[in-house]
């Protein structure tokens, strides 16, 4: 009985702090102090390309930088810039306005061709957090037939695991690459099915659990799923959590070597 007991309470303890946590990233308590902006890095040669860093529901913060000097620190030689859709909205406010407004796509799918239409040759890769997942897949496919993207990485992507990628498919020269995560329960579980994904389905994102890939599917193929190893907890301290894919030790081993040119 008194084991019983003690796992009863030991899950409520755990179920009580998750909606704490879930709360405090619902209003953005991390980011109420003063956030410098992140510093956009200019390319080392004058054929690298550009990498947009899709920001997630937060807006710029110092996560952000500290990826882009990760990359660049790890080999990554193109110029490299943040890409804020938030429009100064925060947290759950700024989730309600990529669910009800097709602006923040569009907005980046607008950046997106102007940065091809100065360099034509280029090429252009994507990173992208969270929410912000959404808004990149959602811009690529409405980009003009002409203009690709040739690798997208998305970190903990809080999407329906059924969202249909061949739009974005088709704008994918190598790949897109998902981070995934089991251990994402508060936002990619809880925080989900309450408030939504981005794309408006109450359920766990694919972040957490993959998305579906179709049978027998060719155009999946640029599809590159990578789900969490606890052996990443030791050697780069990436416990699994909410977008821990971009902290920096990760991105500059594990990420970095994937935006370099194939």
């Amino acid at each position: 009985m008194f084991s019983r007991r003690r796992r009863w309470r030991r899950f409520f303890m755990f179920m009580c702090s998750a909606f704490a946590a879930l709360i405090a990233a619902a209003i953005g308590l991390p980011f109420l102090i003063f956030r410098p902006l992140p510093t956009d890095l200019p390319a080392l040669s004058d054929d690298t390309g550009t990498l947009i860093h899709v920001v997630g529901w937060n807006g710029p913060c110092p996560a952000d930088r500290d990826l882009l000097y990760a990359l660049r620190d790890g080999g990554c030689s193109m110029a490299m810039e943040t890409f804020d859709w938030t429009a100064g909205a925060r947290s759950l406010t700024a989730l309600w306005r990529a669910q009800d407004f097709a602006a923040p796509a569009r907005d980046l799918a607008t950046h997106i061709e102007s940065i091809w239409r100065l360099h034509p040759t280029w090429p252009i890769s994507m990173t992208a957090d969270s929410s912000g997942c959404g808004v990149a897949l959602a811009a690529i496919a409405s980009l003009p037939p002409e203009i690709h993207i040739r690798t997208l990485v998305l970190s903990s992507p809080a999407l329906w695991p059924r969202y249909d990628l061949h739009p974005a498919l088709r704008h994918i020269d190598g790949q897109i690459i998902s981070f995934n995560s089991n251990r994402d329960f508060v936002i990619l579980c809880l925080g989900t099915t309450i408030f939504g994904t981005v794309d408006n389905h109450h359920t766990h994102a694919a972040g957490r659990v993959g998305f579906t890939v179709p049978t027998n599917d060719p155009a999946y193929a640029k599809l590159r799923q990578i789900p969490y190893d606890p052996a990443w907890a030791t050697e780069f301290g990436n416990n699994g959590g909410h977008s821990r894919a971009l902290s920096p030790k990760f991105a500059r081993a594990m990420i970095a070597p994937l935006l370099a040119p194939p």
